[in-house]
Parts: C-alpha cells; sequence; structure tokens
C-alpha cells in the first residue's frame, strides 16, 4: 500500500495550493494535486486577474476623453468586445501556464484521482457546468425521477425523499479521473461536479484518493 500512498494531496491548484505543493515536495515529500479546470484557482481564472483586466479596459473611454484637454490629437476610439475577450484570456492562460510549469519542475506526481461522495442522497458526475447544461439536467432528472410519486420508500418510512435517493442511485456515488502532470485529466468544458438531490440540508463528506 505504500506504493499508492502521499504525503500530502492537495486539492485545487490555486495560489495557496501549488505554493504548498511546491514546497512539500521540495522537502522531499510525496505530493499529488488536483484541479478540475485551470491552473491559478479563482483568483487567476474568475477572480482578481480577469477583474483587473476588465477594469483596466473600462478606464480608457475616460483617459481617452481628457487627453483631448492635455494637447493630445486622437482619431475617435473605437472598442471591440471579442478582442478584450480573446486577449483576457490569453492572458490568463500565461498566468495558467506558468502555475503549471512550476508544478513541473517541483516534481509533483500524477496518478489516478477518485472521488466519493459520502451518502445515499449525493451523487458525483461530469458535465460542462454552466446554467444551460445544469437546467437540462435538472429537467431530464424532473422527467425521469419525479420528485413526488407514489414511493414505497415515502410510505414505508414516512419521508419525503424517496426521488433523492433513486437519483442519486442513478447519477452514481463516485468518478474516477486520471492526474497527468498535475492536473485532473478532464475536457475543456468538462468539470466535476457534486449533485446533493436530497430535500433537506445536509453536511456532505467527499473522500478523494490518488493512485500513483
Amino acid at each position: 500500500m505504500a506504493d499508492f500512498d502521499f504525503d500530502l494531496f492537495v486539492i485545487g491548484a490555486g495560489s495557496g495550493g501549488v505554493r504548498a505543493a511546491r514546497i512539500a515536495a521540495g522537502h522531499g515529500a510525496k505530493v499529488a494535486i488536483a484541479e478540475e479546470f485551470r491552473y491559478g484557482g479563482t483568483c487567476v481564472v474568475r477572480g482578481c486577474i480577469p477583474k483587473k483586466l476588465m477594469v483596466y479596459a473600462s478606464r480608457f473611454r475616460d483617459e481617452f476623453e481628457d487627453a483631448e484637454g492635455f494637447g493630445w490629437s486622437l482619431r475617435k476610439p473605437s472598442f471591440d468586445w471579442p478582442t478584450l475577450i480573446a486577449n483576457k484570456d490569453k492572458e490568463i492562460e500565461r498566468i495558467s501556464g506558468v502555475y503549471k510549469s512550476n508544478l513541473e519542475r517541483s516534481g509533483v506526481q500524477s496518478g489516478v484521482a477518485c472521488a466519493f461522495a459520502v451518502g445515499a442522497t449525493v451523487a458525483i458526475t461530469t458535465i460542462e457546468y454552466e446554467p444551460g447544461a445544469v437546467a437540462d439536467l435538472q429537467a431530464l432528472l424532473d422527467r425521469l425521477i419525479a420528485p413526488e410519486g407514489d414511493y414505497r420508500h415515502n410510505v414505508l418510512n414516512h419521508d419525503t425523499n424517496a426521488h433523492s435517493h433513486l437519483r442519486a442511485a442513478l447519477i452514481g456515488p463516485s468518478e474516477t479521473i486520471p492526474v497527468v502532470g498535475g492536473e485532473l485529466g478532464l475536457g475543456t468544458w468538462q468539470q466535476l461536479v457534486l449533485l446533493d438531490f436530497d430535500d433537506r440540508p445536509r453536511e456532505r463528506i467527499v473522500s478523494v484518493q490518488v493512485l500513483s
């Protein structure tokens, strides 16, 4: 079993996760890191960096207008949204690549990650996690296993969540994904998601194991 053990398994390749993995590996620890999307985490991919780039872009209009008062003669400026988004994505990809190369140089290992959701009314699957696909999945489950119905579980146990159990059984509690170069081997638009089907609040535990 020792061949399948890690000294440190980091979930999430954001700034903190990457730093922890690199420092630990630098001290000789056997380290694995899992990331469901891009290296860099929320700050680089969805938060700080994209926000700053958008804010910087928004300021130029006023700067152009003020420049005339300081003697500058400019052609009428124009703005192209697709160009901004393309360049924003390019910069995020560049920074994400820096995180990835730093991890590769540190010796963080690869393997297979298994994520298992503990509970009878919860499941794990992969999907393109965007509003349209999420709504479509919800509609599909509503058609296949409606919340209301003549469910024996509810009758025998005086309960209301039979549909939650059935949906969890249909989707399944786990996913196994390759970890390659410290990255989950998912498709560009494929995200690992937890589906909580219960009709009441629950604390959820997800067990993650990595084999190298």
